[in-house]
């Protein structure tokens, strides 16, 4: 597949949903380089890699752990919009598989809600077979509907709620949440 220029490289869908994020809670993001050195990203040996991003041989290394991230998160954050709070919710952390509750709730309190998954099981033309992030845009009935904010023209996805979960399980992934930090404190959770 060709890249354009506003495409994201691969192992960079964090940055991508983070940039998405600030932009609907209002704020400005950086540069796309200095937003992914900052998180530290890392990427493939083969991987085009126009930000200058660390390489790592190990394949579980690329992209950006939410948990071993956090830190490096949370400082990037409390830099580029302070009020704005960030959290990891595995669905294995869940109370009673409430996930849809806990997703439904996020999008009231004017969260930003992305989804960590498996895009191979939702068949999306993702650039890694392993995880990958994508935003949550409303949860309706029995179907969800996000955008993978890493295409350059990101198209709004429908999915059966059960083929999300799925997703989610095969990777071990979960919810990576933004907002105002009030509005951070969920049910469930």
């Amino acid at each position: 597949m060709k890249r354009t220029s506003t495409d994201w490289p691969p192992e960079c869908c964090v940055p991508a949903f983070f940039e998405a994020a600030l932009g609907i809670l209002g704020y400005s993001s950086p540069e796309r380089a200095i937003m992914s050195r900052g998180l530290n990203v890392h990427v493939g040996p083969a991987d085009e890699n126009p930000f200058d991003l660390d390489v790592s041989v190990d394949p579980y290394s690329r992209g950006l752990d939410p948990v071993r991230s956090v830190d490096a998160i949370e400082a990037f954050f409390a830099r580029v919009a302070p009020s704005i709070g960030f959290c990891y919710v595995p669905f294995n952390k869940i109370a009673f598989e409430m996930y849809q509750e806990v997703a439904r709730q996020a999008l009231i309190n004017g969260c930003v809600v992305g989804v960590g998954l498996c895009p191979k099981t939702l068949t999306l033309p993702a650039l890694t077979d392993r995880r990958h992030v994508i935003r949550l845009c409303k949860v309706e009935g029995e179907h969800a509907y996000f955008v993978d904010d890493s295409k350059s023209e990101p198209a709004q996805v429908r999915a059966l709620w059960e083929t999300i979960e799925h997703a989610v399980k095969v990777v071990n992934g979960g919810f990576w949440i933004l907002g105002a930090r009030k509005s951070l404190s969920l049910e469930y959770c």
